[in-house]
């Protein structure tokens, strides 16, 4: 049974600078997600970047749609199946529900 959600964030180094068409990174904003149950966990991991430019999603929108939208989605008792098919009429934002 699903008993929390939690999202955390964090930063790293990357060990050495990432080139692309863009720009360079050389570090990395994270999103991650924890669903809790009653026993056992599970973590997601959202790979939007921090600016809109390889993908229209970005770091900061996949938090206001996690937070906002698809969390609200969840139930206790959601399956990845139920969860897909409640997420269903929000378009895009394949990111943010990858991540949940």
């Amino acid at each position: 049974m699903l008993r929390a959600i939690e999202l955390w964030r964090g930063g790293i180094d990357l060990v050495s600078p990432f080139r692309t068409s863009f720009g360079t990174d050389t570090s990395r904003d994270l999103l991650y997600i924890r669903a809790v149950g009653d026993e056992t966990s599970g973590w997601g991991e959202c790979v939007a970047g921090t600016e809109p430019n390889y993908s229209s999603e970005y770091l900061e929108n996949c938090v206001e749609v996690i937070s906002r939208f698809l969390v609200p989605m969840l139930r206790h008792d959601s399956t990845a199946q139920s969860f897909i098919e409640a997420a269903a009429p929000i378009r895009g934002n394949y990111m943010s529900k990858a991540c949940v």
